[in-house]
C-alpha cells in the first residue's frame, strides 16, 4: 500500500488533486447509500399504505435505489440475526423439556423408594435396614429432590463460580462411590445370604432404586452444567462492542421478548440491548432478577447491574455491584469485558486497558479485545507516538483474526490505528472498505472519521 508520507516525484498540487478526487468519491458512495436507505423506508411506507396489494415478496436484500446514478444498495438485512437468536430460543426450549424428564424419573424413584421401604421394614435383620437407612440418608444429603426444581448453579462465600462448581461435583462424587461401595459390599455379604428368597428380592428392589437414583443425581449434575452453554450464543446478539445499526438493534430486542423469561442468558442480552439503546431505567429493572440469583450468571448480572447505575449517576450503587461481582468471580471474561466498558465511563483507562489485555489471550474475545486496545492505544498516540504503532498491530491482529468475518467496525478501527500512525492513504483505502459493509448510522461514524482526516483533526473515540 501506498505511504501517506510526501514522496519527491510527486508534485504537492498532483497529491491535493488525488486527495481532492479521492474525498469526492468517498462522500458520492456514502450519499448513494443514504439515499437508497430513504428509499427503502419510503417504499416500505408505501406498501404499509395499499390494503388492496399483496406485500411484495422481497427474494434479495440488494434493491433498486430509484435516486441518483441508479446505483445498487443493500438495504438493513436482519434475518441471519432473527434467525439465530430463534434457534438459540428453540435449543434452550429443548433444554428446559429435559428438566421435565428428570422431574419425572425423580417422582417415579420416590415411589419406588416408598414401597420398597415398607418392604423393608418386614425384613428380620436390624443390620441391613441399617444399612439401607444410611444409604437413604446419603441420597437425602446430595439433594436430589431440591436441585431438580433448580435452574442454578450454586456459589457460597468467595469462592468462584468454577471452584464452587468443582468443589461441590467432587463431594458429591465421593459420596456416590462410597455409597456404591457399601451398597455392593452389602449385596455380597453373609447377612443377605441367609435371608430368604422373598426378602432378597426386596433388597435387590430397593439396591436398583438406589442405584438409579445415583445415576439420576449425574443426569442432573450434567444437564445443570448445560445451563452456561447459553451465554455464549446469547452474548453475540447483545451487542457487545455497541457497533451494531439501529435496525439490528431493534431487530435483536425484538426476536429476544420472544424468548422463555426463565432464560437468564437471553434477558441479559436484552438488557444489554437496553444500555445500548440508553434505556437504563428499563435495563435496571430489568437487570434485578438476574442480579439477585445466586447462579452462574450472578456476577456478570451485577458488573451489568454496575455499568448501568453508573451511566444513571448511582455511582455508590454502580461500586457495590462491581464489588459484588469481583467477589464472586474476578476472572469470569465477560465480566472482564463489562468491567472494562465501566472503566472507560469512569476515566479509568488504565484498568479498561488491563482488563482487555487479558481478553487478549482469551479466543473468544481476541478480536475484539484487540480492537479495543488499537482504539485505546491509538487515542494516546498523541502524547506517545510510539503507540501510533501498537494500535496498528492491534488493529491488523483483529482484521486477521476475523478473515471473511470481518465486519465494518474492524476495517473502521484498522483506518484510525493507520491515520493516527501517519499512513493517511492506507487510512482512506481501510476506510472505504468499511463504507461498503457499513450501514445507517455506521456510516454516519465513517463519515465523521473522514473528514477528520480529511482536516487533520483527532476522530471520535467514543465507543
Amino acid at each position: 500500500m501506498a505511504s501517506s508520507t510526501p514522496c519527491s516525484g510527486v508534485h504537492p498540487d498532483q497529491r491535493q488533486l488525488v486527495a481532492r478526487r479521492r474525498a469526492s468519491r468517498f462522500d458520492a458512495m456514502i450519499l448513494t447509500l443514504s439515499k437508497g436507505l430513504a428509499s427503502v423506508a419510503f417504499s416500505a411506507l408505501l406498501v404499509q399504505a395499499s390494503v388492496a396489494q399483496d406485500a411484495p415478496v422481497l427474494s434479495d436484500p440488494v434493491v433498486d435505489d430509484a435516486g441518483e446514478k441508479g446505483q445498487g444498495v443493500k438495504e438493513v438485512d436482519t434475518s441471519a440475526l432473527t434467525e439465530g437468536i430463534a434457534e438459540a430460543h428453540k435449543k434452550f426450549d429443548e433444554y428446559t423439556k429435559q428438566q421435565k424428564t428428570l422431574l419425572e424419573s425423580y417422582q417415579d424413584l420416590q415411589a419406588t423408594l416408598k414401597h420398597s421401604e415398607q418392604e423393608l421394614q418386614r425384613i428380620q435383620s436390624d443390620g441391613i435396614r441399617r444399612e439401607f437407612q444410611a444409604m437413604q440418608s446419603a441420597i437425602k444429603d446430595m439433594q436430589i429432590a431440591g436441585a431438580i426444581g433448580n435452574l442454578s448453579l450454586p456459589t457460597t462465600g468467595q469462592e468462584t463460580q468454577a471452584t464452587a462448581q468443582m468443589r461441590m461435583q467432587m463431594q458429591q462424587q465421593l459420596m456416590a462411590n462410597r455409597t456404591m461401595q457399601n451398597l455392593d459390599a452389602m449385596m455380597n455379604s453373609r447377612e443377605l445370604q441367609s435371608l430368604t428368597i422373598e426378602a432378597q428380592r426386596t433388597i435387590r428392589k430397593r439396591y436398583e432404586a438406589i442405584q438409579a437414583a445415583m445415576q439420576l443425581e449425574e443426569k442432573y449434575r450434567q444437564w445443570q452444567l448445560g445451563a452456561t452453554k447459553f451465554l455464549p450464543i446469547y452474548w453475540e446478539f447483545s451487542d457487545p462492542e455497541g457497533i451494531a445499526s439501529q435496525t439490528e438493534r431493534s431487530a435483536m430486542l425484538d426476536a429476544l421478548r420472544q424468548g422463555d423469561k426463565k432464560n437468564e442468558a437471553c434477558l441479559l442480552a436484552q438488557v444489554l440491548l437496553l444500555y445500548r439503546e440508553k434505556d437504563y431505567t428499563q435495563a435496571a429493572n430489568a437487570i434485578e432478577s438476574i442480579a439477585e440469583n445466586p447462579g452462574a450468571l450472578q456476577p456478570i448480572a451485577l458488573m451489568t447491574q454496575a455499568l448501568i447505575q453508573a451511566k444513571r449517576e448511582k455511582e455508590k450503587d454502580a461500586k457495590q455491584a462491581m464489588q459484588a461481582s469481583i467477589k464472586l468471580d474476578r476472572s469470569n471474561p465477560y465480566c472482564r469485558w463489562l468491567r472494562a466498558q465501566l472503566a472507560l465511563t469512569q476515566k479509568q483507562t488504565t484498568i479498561a486497558e488491563t482488563e482487555w489485555k487479558a481478553l487478549a489471550a482469551n479466543p473468544n474475545f481476541f478480536s475484539a479485545a484487540n480492537r479495543r486496545l488499537a482504539i485505546n492505544f491509538a487515542q494516546r498516540s498523541k502524547k506517545t507516538p510510539g503507540d501510533a504503532n501498537r494500535a496498528v498491530l492491534a488493529a491488523t491482529k483483529s482484521l486477521q483474526s476475523d478473515d471473511t468475518k470481518a465486519t465494518w467496525f474492524a476495517h473502521y478501527v484498522l483506518a484510525i490505528a493507520l491515520y493516527t500512525a501517519g499512513k493517511t492513504d492506507e487510512a482512506i483505502e481501510s476506510l472505504d472498505k468499511a463504507v461498503e459493509l457499513a450501514k445507517e448510522d455506521q456510516l454516519e461514524r465513517c463519515a465523521s472519521l473522514r473528514k477528520a482526516i480529511d482536516a487533520a483533526e483527532i476522530p471520535d473515540f467514543d465507543f
